[in-house]
């Protein structure tokens, strides 16, 4: 699926022609100003159990608990969002509790909002902690007072919480358009641009998006540096603002937070969907058609990921309380996945892992379980609830039909032992549930056990796959699970290492089932291989593979693709009802295979693989081969249909090799050039600064391969340049840390060069 996208050039021309202010100086002005507390300057408020020292709230010496409230604060600047920054020594046997209210008058008073440390901009080895926005109500448009209270406790005797300095962010957004004034400006953006619609009509469109170019028209809104990577997961986010206030203005205000404050240079998320469904371009995109951004908003997970956050704060109860998602949040939740799933062939109920993680995610999730459940809350409890049902949600929009059937832990058709069990922390499991026990070698203390039960549709041969998710427990997963299949020709024992691929859907084997038979899968935490390990009882699915005799397909890596990522991994499909004695991978330079360069062979169905090849190759094919034995004996081999893809893993390299001055000629001739032994140059970006200054500018509007072009300076100082190319992979060569030349190394050209004649 294809869009037709506005470039920066083009919007910011709409955006003349339209009317719509371009820079910070002809727009709004949006203002961000900081109070500060440290020391005695938190003198003038009033404390029981407190006391202002010279480094900060302390308690006092008997107090166990202790409550501070501020004198009423005057601001300097009215402001319709703030963001509290603390600095605070807090042992583990203590705790200390922020708390804030707004006003517009010094008399007329929000409720008190706790404070939290805000998950999404926290990053890790933070001294600092940045806490949840609180948004004026857009009724009143700004405040001009607030108030805060600490509160402390310790255990009696034991180290106290100490507050060394607390800040305030003010910012003032509240003079830019509305929400509604934006819908009303992309209207005619959209107008004088239609977007197109996707080359298949079956394809779910994009759904409506105020973009960059109608909310964000400020010169620091676009730049260059942008990193991308191809969306496989969607995640769910939310801002853990306050509710109430102008949505539009709640995004710039983030926008303000994040860019200047912050210093990330942009808004985290990709995308804001607010309580009535309105949907703003979050982190700049460059280009729609081809490229997949990576945001600032989830650690390893930026990359890859898409992230939609919910404006609002959507805790549960048991969280500290909350809003909940209304209905056109939520359906333009699904309506923004359900584009980018189709046009990414992401399966809403599958799982994978993700470019820069090791272990396995759903396709679908909520930021808590981008590291099991760790350290984040996010989206809150009462937004996180709706993933099952926005994943069914998302597959209806695309026509989407699983081919597997599910079984879930909290169904009829699983049973437990009646003995102690543990549920995965904050949600955490396949479909927001699961159940995991200890592992043990001893029989002795073997006491739960867990049983699927499946009555399939038909008589067939079915794979059966089990989860096991990516929760913090603390401890490691087994590598020893212990399965027992109970099928159409007997029993079978399956050792299933859960640790190796934690969030990842796992093979437990493929098996004649037989319709509406009391066919079932059972689990223990008995084990041969460790103690005190993980046991997960999660969902499980089958895969009905058919009834022919044997075949072979090949999964990944898919035909004629550039595979970027050594080692490969190759997966294929065994559809069988005999069983499997010999599984054979080769993978040749030709498509008649003759010339190998690997060739491995298993005992028994194996399905999956992972070579680490030593060099690139402009060309590869592969094929499986599996031998089988009929019940009535003998042995065939089938093989699958050779498949040709390319690997290419060394990103292309380029310069910027020369600056040439002609006499009484304006300005100077740039030429770069760059090589790519497998794949191909297909772009080259190419960039230029004034000499020990931090920001780049790109050359806009060359051709993808051309390697000149005329530059004029805009004043006297020296400036410099540097290359980037892409390679037909989407290999990207890595921005060049130091620039590659200056016009202090222009090659003056005092005479004419004389061009050969060519003859024809």
């Amino acid at each position: 699926m294809k869009f037709k996208t506005l470039t920066i050039l083009t919007l910011f021309g709409l955006l003349v022609a339209l009317g719509w202010a371009q820079t910070k100086s002809s727009q709004a002005q949006s203002t961000i100003e900081m109070v500060t507390f440290q020391g005695e300057t938190f003198a003038g408020g009033e404390s029981q159990g407190m006391q202002v020292t010279t480094n900060g709230l302390e308690m006092t010496d008997t107090a166990v608990t202790a409550h501070y409230q501020s004198a009423i604060i005057h601001t300097p600047i009215a402001y319709n969002a703030v963001v509290t920054h603390w600095l605070a020594d807090i042992p583990e046997s203590a705790s200390l509790e922020i708390h804030l209210r707004t006003s517009p008058d010094g008399q007329q008073w929000s409720e008190w909002y706790d404070i939290h440390a805000h998950a999404d901009w926290n990053e890790p080895g933070d001294v600092w902690q940045y806490g949840d926005m609180v948004a004026v109500p857009a009724v009143d448009k700004t405040h001009h007072y607030l108030q805060f209270q600490v509160s402390a406790t310790r255990f009696w005797g034991g180290p106290a919480p100490l507050l060394r300095q607390l800040d305030f962010v003010l910012i003032d957004t509240s003079s830019g358009p509305t929400t509604a004034e934006l819908i009303a400006r992309q209207q005619e953006l959209d107008a004088a641009s239609p977007p197109e619609m996707p080359e298949n009509p079956e394809d779910f469109p994009r759904p409506s998006v105020i973009t960059r170019g109608a909310w964000c028209t400020q010169p620091e809104c676009w730049y260059s540096g942008l990193e991308y990577q191809t969306y496989t997961h969607l995640l769910m986010h939310h801002t853990v603002t306050s509710s109430g206030g102008d949505s539009a203005a709640i995004v710039r205000a983030i926008w303000e937070y994040h860019t200047f404050n912050r210093g990330w240079g942009d808004i985290g998320y990709n995308y804001l969907i607010d309580i009535n469904g309105v949907i703003f371009e979050g982190h700049l995109n460059g280009n729609y058609q081809q490229w997949d951004v990576t945001g600032v908003h989830a650690g390893a997970a930026n990359a890859g990921g898409m992230a939609a956050s919910l404006i609002g704060n959507f805790t549960s109860p048991d969280e500290g309380g909350g809003d909940i998602p209304s209905t056109a949040m939520l359906n333009a939740l699904a309506d923004l996945f359900a584009w980018k799933a189709d046009q990414r062939d992401i399966d809403p109920f599958d799982a994978s892992r993700m470019v820069q993680m090791s272990w396995g995610l759903p396709h679908i999730m909520g930021h808590r379980d981008v590291y099991g459940g760790l350290n984040t809350l996010c989206p809150g409890g009462n937004a996180y609830n709706y993933l099952p049902w926005l994943r069914n949600a998302v597959a209806s929009r695309m026509g989407f039909v699983s081919p597997y059937i599910f079984i879930d832990e909290m169904s009829s058709s699983f049973t437990k032992s009646n003995s102690n069990w543990y549920e995965g922390p904050r949600g955490c499991g396949n479909n927001g549930h699961s159940y995991y026990t200890w592992s043990t070698t001893d029989p002795n203390q073997s006491t739960n056990w867990g049983e699927w039960r499946f009555n399939v549709p038909v008589d067939g041969r079915y794979r059966i796959q089990i989860y096991a998710p990516y929760c913090n427990t603390g401890a490691s997963e087994t590598v020893g699970a212990r399965y027992t299949v109970y099928h159409a020709t007997g029993t079978s024992s399956v050792t299933v290492n859960q640790d190796a691929n934690v969030g990842l859907w796992m093979t437990v084997g493929e098996f004649d089932l037989t319709a509406n038979s009391n066919n079932r899968l059972r689990l223990t935490d008995l084990t041969t291989t460790d103690n005190g390990r993980g046991v997960w009882f999660d969902g499980i699915r089958l895969l009905h593979l058919g009834q022919s005799v044997s075949e072979v397909h090949n999964s990944t890596p898919a035909p004629d693709v550039w595979v970027t990522a050594n080692p490969v991994e190759f997966t294929w499909q065994i559809v069988s009802t005999a069983p499997v004695v010999q599984t054979q991978l080769q993978v040749a330079t030709d498509a008649a295979m003759n010339n190998l360069v690997y060739d491995q062979t298993w005992s028994g169905a194996i399905l999956q693989h992972s070579h680490t090849f030593t060099q690139d190759y402009a060309h590869l094919y592969w094929w499986v081969k599996a031998t089988v034995q009929p019940s009535g004996g003998g042995s065939q081999t089938v093989t699958s249909t050779a498949t040709h893809f390319r690997l290419d893993t060394t990103p292309p390299t380029s310069s910027v090799n020369a600056v040439l001055q002609i006499p009484n000629v304006p300005g100077y001739s740039i030429h770069w050039s760059g090589t790519d032994e497998i794949a191909g140059i297909t772009h080259y970006f190419v960039e230029y600064r004034p000499q020990g200054s931090g920001d780049w500018t790109v050359f806009v509007g060359l051709p993808p391969l051309a390697t000149s072009t005329r530059f004029v300076p805009p004043d006297s100082q020296v400036y410099e340049f540097r290359s980037r190319a892409i390679d037909a992979a989407g290999n990207a060569e890595p921005s060049h840390a130091t620039a590659d030349i200056s016009t202090d190394q222009a090659i003056l050209l005092t005479h004419a060069i004389m061009l050969p004649v060519i003859r024809r």
